[in-house]
């Protein structure tokens, strides 16, 4: 038996695509789109709300309805429900981040900076202490950097490409000249 070729359609290349209209802004579609938005991604309050004004602006760009001001305030409603009900909360978000963050070798430099850049720097908390001599152990290991490289070792621009990662002078110079074992045995008794 043959099989039959199977047809395939083709868009013509003329027709373009028509922009998606947005949906007018109410309150109850900012609370559903949140609730959606939040139910798929876990986001801090900061970037939360940049998504929904990009939504907002999106919309009064279109419809010219409801006023800046209006959406702003509903706005607001939305993200101090959301914080009292626990939907949005930066200092689990923190935490969870930083904690994620330590387990793949980051610096507490390039740590701060990240939480910087997602708008949670003041909730860095003073008793999660992160050991950088230990992140960059687990860094070297990680990306099999220094003792445990194949290849000859440039230190020079391992130490660029570790500074550029947040990790001290001082700190590098202690790793690159231990031995994988010793860097195994320092990380086992960290318990890392």
């Amino acid at each position: 038996m043959k099989a039959k070729p199977q047809k395939t359609k083709i868009a013509p290349s003329s027709q373009a695509r028509t922009p998606k209209i947005p949906r007018k802004i109410t309150p109850d579609y900012l609370r559903n789109a949140g609730l959606y938005y939040l139910g798929r991604y876990n986001a801090t309050t900061h970037k939360f709300r940049s998504i929904m004004m990009n939504k907002i602006t999106k919309s009064i760009k279109h419809h010219e309805d409801p006023a800046l001001s209006d959406a702003q305030e509903w706005l607001d409603i939305v993200v101090n429900d959301f914080i009292r009900l626990g939907y949005l909360n930066d200092q689990n978000y923190s935490q969870s981040y930083i904690k994620g963050m330590k387990d793949k070798g980051f610096s507490s430099r390039k740590i701060s900076q990240k939480l910087n850049e997602k708008g949670i720097s003041n909730y860095l908390p003073s008793d999660n202490a992160i050991n950088d001599l230990a992140q960059l152990l687990k860094h070297l290991k990680r990306k099999r950097l220094g003792a445990f490289s194949n290849k000859p070792i440039n230190h020079e621009k391992l130490l660029a490409n570790l500074a550029r990662q947040g990790f001290g002078y001082n700190e590098c110079q202690k790793a690159l000249h231990m031995t994988a074992d010793e860097i195994n045995d320092f990380l086992y008794e960290m318990d890392i």
